[in-house]
């Protein structure tokens, strides 16, 4: 079947003027929210503050505090940005310069892995009254960025708190919102035009604040860039910051291809006739014919997985995972429907869509906010019953960072970032350990007699 992939990157973005004291308003609003990044400017963290107390665990957070930078300032400030989980992302610290900024690349994949679009994301602060100088030496190392990562579609966001720019609107723009500056020269402005005009870059935001001028600038080299005002903000709005939700649509032609996760289902499965067929098996008759151990082996799991797949039913992979432990399943199916009216109102731009879009959404952070009561309720009325181990877990899980497979390795100055490239450098790196030689086996295969029930006899797991 022939169709089109759209590699999309939905973006929430937001000057948060503080999330210190929002963490618990912040982490609700996130799991309501299905995001592919949150980029957080000004969030005032410090190292006395968990990833996993800011968001929900769906995310993996990036973060550069203001205390990690060279800022005089030691409280406020700092820059974070948050990757949904299944996006291939990692840091590029190469890039970043001693003002509060963070570089990261995410790249998206199609289902058959055939194709992949990647976008390199770097999110900004410049806290106020901005000089020449610093704003010169940030855009000098956002240059140098951009001339390493050449012909690579970038997106810069941030805080530049250059208010003296106007921006306008350009008409007939494809429902995208690509602007042009208006604004009376001066060096600061200037500096900032000449590097938009060397690197072919465009401004998307031209949504004002409170005080009519636009702080928050949307920077990108990609024309299929929209930004629109966010209706449900993470957090408290700042009347000079207004949250604001960025689309952007790589639409690529290829064959589709649906593609499902296929398991085993061992507890339905017939242990009784598996029990019965592996003791009707003459292993010494069967492996005879065997040369080696190695061919034994080979011979023994294919006798066990024609077994397993006669007995044991197959089923398609659940997504339960994806979900914090105490969503429940009518919370689960809520979520699941708030997002098939999302994508049909983003389709259709139907009134009647949108409207229930909205009921949706506010029954899903109602019950959201519900469940999670409960949930903290329960940890805590486990402590009176004694049962210290469940309220232990709950901060475990807020101290840890979530374990995840990294999207990069390096080795001996390369770096790998497919699957089939990860393997193969670790089977490059623990070669010499491997000797694979063929060597008679001496073992009688009357030692291969087993009892399937007799717990004693029973294979190591």
């Amino acid at each position: 079947m022939y169709g089109i992939a759209s590699f999309s990157f939905n973006i929430y973005y937001q000057n948060s003027r503080s999330i210190r004291g929002k963490l618990e308003q912040l982490y609700i609003a996130s799991l309501n929210c299905s995001y592919d990044l949150i980029i957080l400017s000004e969030t005032w963290l410090n190292d006395n503050i968990f990833d996993a107390e800011i968001l929900n665990p769906n995310y993996v957070i990036y973060r550069r505090d203001r205390c990690n930078t060279n800022s005089a300032k030691s409280d406020g400030g700092g820059v974070l940005i948050a990757v949904r989980k299944g996006l291939e992302c990692s840091r590029l610290l190469c890039y970043e310069s001693n003002n509060e900024d963070l570089w990261i690349k995410i790249t998206s994949r199609s289902a058959d892995d055939r194709i992949s679009k990647s976008l390199f994301v770097c999110s900004v602060y410049l806290p106020p009254p901005l000089s020449l100088v610093r704003l010169e030496n940030q855009l000098d190392c956002i240059s140098n960025a951009i001339s390493q990562i050449d012909n690579s579609d970038i997106l810069v966001v941030g805080d530049f708190n250059i208010g003296q720019i106007s921006w306008n609107l350009i008409p007939d723009q494809f429902d995208y919102t690509c602007t042009i500056p208006n604004c009376v020269s001066t060096s600061l402005t200037q500096c900032f035009l000449d590097f938009l005009a060397l690197h072919n870059l465009q401004q998307f935001n031209a949504i004002l604040n409170d005080d009519s001028k636009i702080l928050d600038l949307i920077l990108s080299n990609i024309s299929c860039v929209k930004t629109e005002l966010s209706p449900v903000p993470l957090s408290n709005v700042d009347k000079f910051h207004p949250p604001l939700n960025i689309s952007i649509d790589f639409p690529i032609s290829h064959y589709l291809e649906k593609k499902y996760v296929i398991k085993y289902n061992f507890y339905k499965a017939n242990y009784i006739s598996i029990n019965k067929e592996i003791g009707d098996i003459h292993w010494e008759d069967t492996l005879e014919h065997a040369d080696t151990v190695d061919e034994m082996v080979v011979m023994f799991y294919s006798i066990l997985n024609d077994i397993i797949s006669k007995h044991v039913p197959k089923v398609r992979a659940s997504r339960r995972g994806q979900y914090p432990i105490w969503y429940n399943k009518n919370l689960i199916n809520l979520l699941k429907e708030k997002e098939k009216l999302r994508k049909r109102y983003k389709k259709y731009k139907n009134p009647i869509d949108g409207y229930e879009f909205s009921l949706a959404r506010s029954r899903c952070h109602s019950q959201i906010k519900i469940s999670y009561s409960i949930y903290l309720e329960n940890i805590e009325n486990s402590i009176n019953n004694n049962n210290i181990k469940a309220f232990w877990s709950f901060i475990t899980s807020k101290r840890k960072s979530r374990g995840r497979i990294p999207s990069e390795m390096h080795l001996n100055g390369t770096t790998y970032s497919s699957p089939v490239s990860i393997c193969d450098a670790f089977a490059d790196q623990f070669s010499q350990v491997y000797r694979i030689t063929r060597v008679p086996s001496t073992l009688s295969t009357a030692n291969l007699h087993t009892d399937i029930n007799n717990p004693h006899n029973a294979p190591c797991r």
